[in-house]
């Protein structure tokens, strides 16, 4: 074969040197996005791959199941600069992903199935949108930040700003206001508008979202045996557990990649308390 023009094989030459830079089982999957920080306990499993710690630098790929337990927490940077916080007790799993960096275009589907996470909207949320898919209801997101809570009682949505549509088989809400909260108790209730969030509901998720020693009950597969969407327990293999000195590492990365953001956040989102 005939090279017309110097320089033109180079993106092939890119595309193969990525993929010798991944791992096998990575190399023929769809990297999504990067853990920008992590705790321990964090763990994926990608599709047909075995479970895996979670740690600072580690590539997510597409269908990938990730689950925290009671002292992990995760924050994943997308390729479109979309930004997941996970917090203490949570499952879900990134169904699907397609982003065009040329256009700022693209999908993106998630799955919870029970825990807290917070969403902060990157470019396929300000272009076509994002879907969050909860046992009791579907949330569209544009251009905007949210914090999620999947429970036994069933799903929170807070919104922090954005335009955040929630439904299920009974209705939707419409959530346009910063500082509100949406609350969904099953799939065929009705959804009642949606209320002024409390601090004391805003001090819990930024608790769960920061990780540290849980508080006691409601165990990694409570809220998802619940709904009948429980997994086996949680593996606990001490050969696959990452040493102390990438504990150090991840803690870290949790301190300098993930507070700034978080605390931004929950600041902005605080009600307004009235002047005396």
């Amino acid at each position: 074969m005939q090279i017309s023009r110097a320089g033109s094989w180079t993106p092939m030459l890119a595309l193969a040197l990525a993929a010798l830079a991944l791992p096998p089982g990575e190399a023929a999957a769809q990297v999504v996005g990067d853990v920008g920080a992590a705790t321990p306990l964090s763990l994926g499993t990608p599709p047909g791959e075995k479970t895996r710690n979670m740690v600072i630098g580690a590539r997510v790929i597409a269908n990938e199941l990730i689950q925290t337990g009671g002292e992990g927490t995760l924050n994943i940077l997308f390729l479109d600069r979309t930004t997941l916080s996970i917090g203490r007790n949570s499952r879900l799993v990134i169904d699907k992903y397609v982003y065009d960096p040329a256009t700022g275009r693209g999908v993106m589907t998630a799955t919870m199935a029970q825990g807290v996470m917070r969403f902060i909207g990157g470019q396929i949320s300000h272009t076509t949108g994002v879907k969050v898919l909860t046992p009791v209801a579907t949330i569209g997101v544009r251009g905007g930040m949210m914090t999620v809570s999947v429970g036994p009682d069933g799903v929170s949505v807070m919104s922090h700003y954005g335009h955040i549509d929630v439904a299920n088989d009974a209705g939707h809400q419409l959530m346009l206001r910063s500082g509100f909260t949406v609350h969904v108790r099953g799939r065929h209730d009705h959804i009642a508008m949606p209320g002024q969030t409390s601090l004391q509901a805003l001090d819990a998720n930024y608790a769960a979202l920061s990780g540290g020693q849980g508080s006691g009950g409601g165990g990694l597969g409570d809220a998802a045996a619940h709904f009948g969407v429980a997994d086996p327990p949680l593996p606990n293999d001490p050969d696959s557990m990452p040493g102390p000195d990438t504990i150090g590492m991840v803690n870290l990365g949790q301190a300098f990649v993930g507070n700034r953001s978080q605390q931004q956040q929950y600041n902005g989102a605080r009600i307004p308390r009235p002047r005396d």
